[in-house]
């Protein structure tokens, strides 16, 4: 074993961990282009374009820690694969170091989403409520890098999935009897695209286990649930029809929760809309499910009005989630929320006055 060995085994790993993610774009799209509209499908096969057309990973660096008997290979990513030395050449991956969100730009590094490090959020001291005022980044606690097999020991899990894959698409529809309107159409509808995905979804779980088993050192850390898909058996929930005469409702594949809205066409349905539940909902539960934080800015205006210039609220005395804006739902398809929605006070100062009753 040798530094050539540990960078091809880590080039392989992610050629092979790539060409899965490819595969499963694939058919994701085909069996999504039967139950949804073109708009979402175009959606949909533009946010996995761009996905792919970034440059599959490779290793960059080879440096080796002989005292602790580990190569560490260093990937143009800057993910660091641990391998250990081993006689016959086959070194498995001991620890992963993966980047942190806050690596994306060097005035980030370490430092809380929210606050930028400042360990307030505004100017009267008003403590950050993501990082509880520590400055430093929850996630990766400051370091820029998390440990897979340190985050992996924090769950209580073995190798196995989490449900059983569905054996028909009757089985989503048990609960149809709870539904205050039920609909069978539509449950049927939805339960369809659900068990085509499930499908899916649990062969790609079994070839990332092969993954698993091949390259990771199983002694060292359960399978990584991290970086891997897991299994989890679909969900199907209530569907409600609203004044638009559109069908909402969430269902739960692959572990996501997605709120789906439904439109009905001449032959039956369409998804007409996807949204994703909101990464930093259990990160920071009192900026969503419909509260907020009142902004003390007001407390340095003459009025005891919120200030119009605010960074925080906007002016609008109210703090909340910057990417959801509290409802707990991020759209994806067929508009995506960008970058330049999240930094745009108008979207900010329109949605605090449509979902919350402030002055």
């Amino acid at each position: 074993m040798d530094k050539d060995n540990a960078k091809q085994i880590i080039d392989e790993f992610l050629k092979k961990t790539a060409g899965e993610k490819r595969q499963f774009m694939k058919r994701q799209l085909e069996i999504i282009a039967r139950y949804a509209t073109p708009e979402i499908v175009e959606a949909i096969k533009t946010m996995h374009e761009a996905e792919l057309a970034e440059d599959i990973d490779t290793a960059e660096d080879v440096t080796v820690d002989k005292d602790a008997q580990v190569f560490t290979v260093i990937t143009s990513d800057g993910s660091r694969y641990e391998i250990g030395m081993a006689d016959e050449g086959k070194g498995r991956i001991e620890d992963v170091l993966l980047p942190c969100d806050c690596q994306d730009d060097e005035e980030t590094l370490g430092k809380c989403p929210m606050c930028g490090g400042d360990a307030v959020v505004d100017q009267e001291g008003t403590e950050c409520p993501m990082c509880e005022g520590s400055g430093t980044c929850p996630t990766c606690g400051g370091e820029g890098l998390i440990s897979l097999r340190d985050a992996e020991a924090g769950h209580d899990h073995g190798m196995e999935p989490e449900g059983e894959p569905l054996s028909s698409a009757k089985e989503l529809m048990e609960g149809l009897d709870d539904w205050e309107e039920p609909n069978k159409d539509l449950a049927k509808f939805i339960a369809g695209y659900l068990f085509d995905l499930d499908k899916l979804y649990y062969e790609n779980y079994k070839q990332y286990q092969e993954f698993y088993r091949t390259y990771f050192n199983d002694d060292a850390f359960d399978y990584p649930h991290i970086i891997f898909p897991n299994y989890f058996t679909p969900y199907l929930d209530e569907f409600t029809k609203e004044e638009d005469d559109k069908f909402y409702g969430t269902v739960e594949i692959g572990g996501e929760n997605l709120l789906l809205t439904v439109g009905e066409t001449d032959d039956g349905f369409a998804i007409e809309a996807m949204e994703v539940e909101c990464s930093m909902s259990n990160t920071s539960p009192d900026l969503h499910d419909e509260t907020y934080l009142e902004c003390n800015c007001s407390e340095s205006t003459s009025d005891g009005k919120p200030e119009a210039e605010c960074e925080v609220c906007h002016g609008t005395g109210v703090v909340t989630c910057p990417l959801c804006l509290g409802v707990g739902w991020i759209p994806i398809a067929p508009t995506a929320l960008t970058a330049e929605d999240i930094n745009d006070p108008e979207r900010y100062r329109k949605g605090v006055a449509d979902y919350y009753d402030v002055d």
